[in-house]
């Protein structure tokens, strides 16, 4: 899943939202000597983190999905398909929370800002460009994705990849990836919530 999907699984426990970020910029395991130092509350939200890759892998809805833009992009459809999915979550955001968007992203990028001590600079820098930008909210829309695509193409390895061709293909079958993300998102923040229930 893409950052605003992890931030929003996160619900709103404090280190549960720095260690979903902070997963990104760690490595290795949770007590080795470069990371026995992490609190241990942002450390079950890396160990969240890493539990909703591996149920969005296996997932059969966002198999389905992977399918629709592997004749695109190849291997790279899952990078695609979790962006997208950030969209989809927008669009339904009141099936899954009462609390409004703008609220929510206030709360989180007050959270990242105040608990900094513990984030590389990396890190650091990406949580200040998403909170001048207030970029969480262009998901919303055809042309965030777009731009979101435009330089994570930067990233990838073969260059002639470009991910913004899967935009189409969703355009053009977007009740079936919203039907297919509805069934893949009310399974994983169903796990979600438990798992923060049983390690609050």
């Amino acid at each position: 899943m893409n950052f605003l999907a992890h931030l929003f699984l996160a619900g709103k426990q404090t280190g549960f939202i720095v260690g979903n970020i902070l997963e990104d910029y760690t490595t290795g395991g949770l007590e080795n000597s470069k990371n026995k130092n992490i609190p241990a509350e942002v450390k079950l939200g890396i160990t969240q983190h890493r539990f909703i890759d591996s149920i969005t892998d296996s997932h059969s809805n966002v198999g389905n999905c992977k399918q629709k833009l592997y004749p695109i992009l190849g291997k790279y459809a899952g990078v695609a398909t979790d962006v997208i999915f950030d969209h989809f979550l927008l669009k339904n955001w009141n099936k899954f929370t009462d609390e409004n968007f703008k609220t929510f992203r206030i709360r989180v990028y007050n959270e990242l800002e105040q608990h900094a001590d513990y984030q590389p600079p990396e890190m650091l820098r990406f949580c200040k460009s998403m909170r001048d930008l207030d970029w969480l909210k262009h998901y919303e829309y055809m042309w965030g994705l777009d731009k979101s695509f435009y330089y994570l193409n930067k990233r990838l390895p073969h260059k002639h990849i470009d991910l913004r061709l899967s935009l189409n293909t969703v355009e053009e079958n977007y009740d079936f990836f919203d039907e297919n993300f509805l069934v893949f998102f009310t399974d994983l923040k169903l796990f979600c919530d438990n798992f923060i229930s049983e390690n609050s």
